[in-house]
């Protein structure tokens, strides 16, 4: 079994919801999969992503596919870019119409384009042979930013596990509130389209107003942040998160100040939400320990526990595999 082989099961669910009101179901996300398919989209791909269904589509297809993705965020600098497609020589390029790089590479060719990105056909070293499926560039908090290799059992592993705690069901939905290439928000992406729930596909910042009308307007049920989101939310006001649709909060991606921690977990008890802090790791697929709604009050700076194993690769064997391509030197 592979992440995502069973989006089958669900195709008269919705998928994706667009800001504009468009509403995507399996059916049609299983369509657009066949679609990438024919235009022969392969491996390895660098997509350079953004909260939008193409990038999202893509991904979903290269995973279900195990073909091995470099997954960058669309706010790359072009020469940083371009450093990477030439270290990695990919098959197919997937970029945001906005890049013009023809001028800095040859041998590259147009396949496909949109009103949003442009697949270009670059390097002949299709169906590399690896058990890699993702390259995911960690938050390069050691100084240059790095990726980290992970396999389709790592993701599939974490995401089973995770979904198993948090009780994730297939009518709940979710909302975009970090870039695709952040690991928690991928982890969030992972676990809500493997159990055939919906996630709407948001670029707005918590900042502006939109967002929250489109919190309301699309009743999302959970709601995923790392600190600075729950920051700006406690200066505009805790209530905004009040909707009567949501029920599940999660806070991953660093440490909260206590006192933030305490005044969100109040808030969430007296509006019958559960707050869940969790703590994750690019190199571990990547959440990994978890700290229950009513343990948060006499432990509100532990990371919690173990989130539970599940699936044919254990967390452990997961730490264990990452720590030793480390000290190989795999990573690069």
């Amino acid at each position: 079994m592979t992440l995502f082989s069973n989006l089958d099961k669900y195709k008269k669910k919705i998928a994706f919801i667009e800001t504009s009101g468009n509403f995507i179901t399996y059916s049609k996300l299983i369509e657009d999969l066949l679609f990438l398919e024919k235009i022969n989209i392969s491996g390895p791909i660098i997509l350079v992503a953004s909260n939008n269904y193409f990038s999202l589509l893509v991904y979903i297809y290269c995973i279900r596919k195990k073909i091995t993705l470099i997954l960058l965020d669309n706010k790359i600098k072009k020469e940083d870019l371009i450093e990477v497609i030439k270290n990695y020589k990919p098959y197919n390029l997937v970029i945001p119409t906005l890049f013009d790089i023809k001028k800095n590479l040859s041998n590259i060719r147009y396949i496909y384009e949109n009103d949003q990105y442009i697949v270009y056909k670059f390097y002949k070293n299709k169906n590399l042979k690896t058990k890699i499926n993702l390259l995911l560039p960690t938050s390069g908090s050691m100084g240059k930013s790095k990726f980290v290799m992970l396999t389709n059992s790592n993701l599939l592993s974490n995401t089973e596990s995770i979904t198993k705690y948090l009780k994730i069901k297939s009518k709940e939905i979710s909302i975009t509130t970090m870039p695709p290439s952040y690991s928690y928000m991928l982890s969030v992406i992972n676990t809500y389209i493997n159990s055939g729930a919906a996630i709407v596909v948001n670029n707005y910042s918590v900042l502006q107003k939109d967002f929250w009308k489109i919190l309301n307007d699309f009743k999302v049920s959970n709601f995923n942040g790392v600190p600075y989101i729950y920051e700006i939310i406690m200066r505009i006001g805790l209530e905004k998160l009040n909707t009567g649709y949501i029920k599940k909060i999660t806070q991953a991606g660093g440490r909260l100040d206590k006192k933030i921690v305490l005044d969100i977990l109040n808030f969430c008890s007296k509006s019958s939400i559960n707050f869940t802090l969790m703590y994750g790791q690019t190199e571990a697929s990547p959440r990994i320990s978890y700290l229950e709604h009513k343990f948060i009050y006499n432990k509100p700076e532990s990371i919690g526990k173990v989130i539970p194993m599940h699936g044919t690769h254990s967390l452990l064997r997961m730490n264990l595999k990452m720590v030793q391509m480390c000290q190989k030197g795999i990573t690069s």
